[in-house]
């Protein structure tokens, strides 16, 4: 028998990205274009930041 930690084998083997659709206030999103922000880098970076801390606790 083999133990797999399936969360993290889909992590590192299922890399598909997926297009989501956004919508924040007008204000937010001049201030985020104003500083260069890429919205996906930082959203991905929030959910990765949120689910670990979620399954933690």
């Amino acid at each position: 028998m083999v133990s797999v930690d399936v969360k993290e084998y889909a992590r590192t083997h299922f890399t598909k990205s997926v297009k989501k659709t956004l919508t924040i206030p007008k204000w937010l999103n001049d201030e985020a274009e104003r500083h260069e922000i890429n919205f996906s880098k930082v959203l991905r970076i929030a959910l990765e930041i949120k689910y670990r801390i979620a399954e933690k606790g």
